[in-house]
């Protein structure tokens, strides 16, 4: 959901342009209130009138048939802003982003979490379907369409869980659209067959999702392999099938760091030495200094730090070489005040890594609720 609305300030008047018939609402509001005010009335309108059926309840439905909403607001002289993406079961989108705006510390809240903060705060829940967008919903589905980039998928893995994945990833979107590899990471012969048969069978490489990851400080040397050396493989093997220096399309690598690649854990020590590593290459991939050979690629990468999140990797039964350390480590991690976060947050910014051309280099923190975007120090090195 977009609603058009700008103001332009200086010191002696206030005016509204807006792109939609709703700038009357916004300019009447202005006559009482301020520019924000006036912004917000006027996209509620244009909310409530569906303008051009994709803004507001029952515009395009999303892969399963459900309307999501999104809205940002911004004061243009604090330079406060509030957003909420894929806003669920909650008409008024644009309010909520200002509550977000003017009730947290946030800037974004997205999904569920968006929804169960609008609801705290007092909005409606309530279907946003109509039989105008269940119906365009068929439609697509009937076509045999598919979501925006997942028009195919290969899954790399060492056991076999990743195939039940596959077989479940078909037969919601149709026969031959997701693939299953077993494969060992570190073994680079295991890992380029996998990129190879991706080109092979689909013609071209889009995305390269550098995931796999064990938590254990008992095995060590097997994390540095994983976590780490797995990625820098992965990226070189993107490079030379996706790149279009060799042939290819460019695209988009997303590393998996974690919020230990951001802050020091001492519990932690190897996990996070191989996390702060993965999140330096991805800095340093996207450095202007970097190698023609990364730079004619056409491939931007970034990584997602996440806090401790709901996965098989977080339930090892031994995390450190010692009980006394293990259950330390497990402690202070289950004692974050972040909690333990849903791994569909975490695929959310992986989606805004595919879709957001301006993220190169960066690394995207995903606490609960909200996402926060690091900023590097502004420091010049002499080389």
């Amino acid at each position: 959901m977009y609603c058009s609305m700008h103001l332009f300030f200086n010191e002696s008047k206030v005016s509204l342009v807006n792109t939609d018939h709703t700038y009357r609402v916004g300019w009447e509001t202005l006559q009482t209130g301020n520019a924000v005010d006036a912004v917000a009335a006027g996209c509620a309108q244009c909310e409530t009138e569906q303008c051009d059926s994709t803004v507001g309840y029952g515009n395009s439905p999303d892969e399963n048939g459900e309307s999501t909403l999104d809205a940002m607001i911004m004061n243009g002289l604090t330079h406060e802003a509030g957003s909420v993406a894929g806003l669920r079961r909650v008409k008024d989108a644009i309010a909520v982003a200002r509550a977000v705006m003017e009730y947290t510390k946030h800037t974004l809240l997205v999904g569920d979490l968006a929804t169960k903060f609008a609801i705290e705060m007092g909005f409606k829940e309530e279907d946003l379907s109509t039989p105008a967008s269940i119906n365009k919903w068929k439609e697509w589905k009937g076509n045999n369409c598919q979501p925006n980039f997942r028009q195919a998928v290969i899954i790399v893995d060492c056991n076999d869980a990743g195939k039940e994945v596959a077989a479940e990833f078909c037969l919601k979107h149709g026969s031959g659209k997701a693939l299953f590899v077993k494969a060992d990471v570190t073994s680079n012969e295991q890992l380029e067959a996998a990129f190879k048969l991706a080109v092979d069978t689909f013609g071209h490489l889009d995305v390269v999702a550098n995931n796999a990851g064990i938590f254990n400080e008992t095995e060590w040397s097997l994390m540095v392999d994983i976590n780490l050396k797995a990625v820098i493989a992965g990226t070189y093997l993107a490079i030379k099938y996706m790149g279009k220096n060799n042939g290819g399309q460019g695209g988009v690598i997303i590393n998996t760091a974690s919020i230990a690649g951001i802050l020091p854990f001492g519990l932690l020590l190897s996990y996070s030495a191989t996390k702060w590593a993965v999140v330096g290459f991805t800095q340093s991939f996207a450095d202007p200094n970097a190698s023609d050979y990364v730079k004619n690629s056409g491939i931007r990468m970034i990584a997602v730090c996440p806090h401790i999140t709901q996965t098989n990797i977080f339930g090892s039964k031994v995390l450190c070489p010692d009980e006394q350390w293990d259950n330390a480590a497990r402690s202070a991690l289950l004692k974050r005040d972040e909690g333990i976060i849903a791994p569909e947050e975490v695929a959310a910014e992986f989606i805004r890594g595919i879709e957001d051309d301006s993220l190169n280099g960066a690394a995207l923190v995903i606490p609960s609720p909200g996402v926060q975007k690091i900023k590097y120090p502004d420091y010049e090195a002499k080389f």
